[in-house]
């Protein structure tokens, strides 16, 4: 059947192939203004390409990227192509020569596409490192010793990270609106892929995220100027601060970390109900979820139960 798949795209135009391109990342979960973007660059591609589709190789994305810097975008002020700009324009198109290869419609070849053989033989991803719930309090109980002007919001969000399992993405947009401390829950609106969700959340994260904003409304968390974040660099900042305030804390912890984090903290807390987990974390696949909680050595996280309970006290 696959193969039948593969041999009606081999008969299809360029347009054709495009389209089915387009509607593959959109099943994976792609927003409308991520498909918008892909739709835009590879237009932008085929207008200069003259050769046929099936003759796509890395040297003609390489001579499009050296075209496109030095093409002049505005005439009046003859501004060139970012290098940021083609490097996105270079990995789209990688990802749909990488769409091509594995739907066979053009031959793999290692000359002509060296990039390519990492990715068509990828090994099982790595496991990254996760948080455990000790970890995390004593990383609250850092910055709590260490107090700064910020101090009490950079708590607010180690805890929400750790305790909801939101993306970094989707923290930066909370509302006090999202939160309803009746059920302990968070709606989770406009995640990954547009779709809204529903995760938990615990009493301790509602206490600091309250000391945090007292009476304010509306979006959560704020910089030092009191705007909304434009972005997710500060939680990587307070990453690398942390880091700075205990060597011991592992260098390839990332803010995705707590979420990995979340999954067996949220596993152990639900009775093990992966079903649950997948939901709160608005996976689409349980082999992502699955994969989460690899390698956790769960009997080592019952033992710091009084541990646990100690340094909340103390945090509290």
């Amino acid at each position: 059947m696959e193969d039948l798949k593969n041999l009606v795209l081999l008969k299809s135009s360029k347009e054709e192939l495009i389209q089915k391109f387009l509607e593959h990342k959109k099943a994976e979960g792609k927003t409308p203004k991520t498909i918008v973007a892909y739709q835009w660059e590879l237009n932008k591609f085929f207008d200069w390409y003259s050769d046929s589709i099936y003759n796509i190789n890395i040297e003609a994305i390489d001579e499009f990227l050296i075209y496109l810097s030095q093409k002049e975008l505005d005439n009046e002020n003859r501004k060139q192509v970012g290098l940021q700009a083609r490097r996105r324009t270079r990995s789209v198109l990688k990802t749909f020569m990488y769409f091509l290869i594995k739907k066979k419609i053009i031959p793999f070849n290692a000359d002509t596409n060296p990039e390519l053989i990492m990715k068509l033989e990828k090994p099982n991803p790595r496991i990254l490192p996760n948080i455990t719930e000790l970890q995390f309090l004593k990383m609250e109980k850092l910055l709590k010793d260490n107090p700064d002007g910020l101090t009490l919001r950079n708590m607010a969000l180690l805890a929400v990270m750790f305790y909801t399992g939101m993306r970094p993405d989707e923290i930066i947009r909370m509302e006090t609106g999202w939160i309803n401390k009746s059920t302990l829950e968070v709606i989770v609106y406009d995640g990954k892929g547009g779709k809204d969700r529903t995760t938990i959340i615990n009493n301790f994260t509602i206490k600091i995220i309250e000391r945090y904003v007292k009476d304010r409304e509306g979006i959560i968390f704020l910089n030092k100027d009191g705007q909304p974040f434009s972005n997710i660099q500060p939680i990587n900042y307070l990453i690398q601060k942390l880091k700075k305030l205990d060597p011991n804390i592992q260098s390839e912890i990332t803010p995705y970390s707590f979420r990995r984090g979340f999954a067996c903290y949220s596993y152990l807390k639900s009775g093990k109900d992966i079903m649950a987990v997948k939901k709160w974390l608005g996976h689409r696949d349980i082999k992502t979820t699955q994969r989460y909680l690899e390698n956790v050595e769960f009997e080592n996280i019952y033992r710091q139960k009084s541990e646990i309970n100690k340094i909340r006290d103390e945090i509290d």
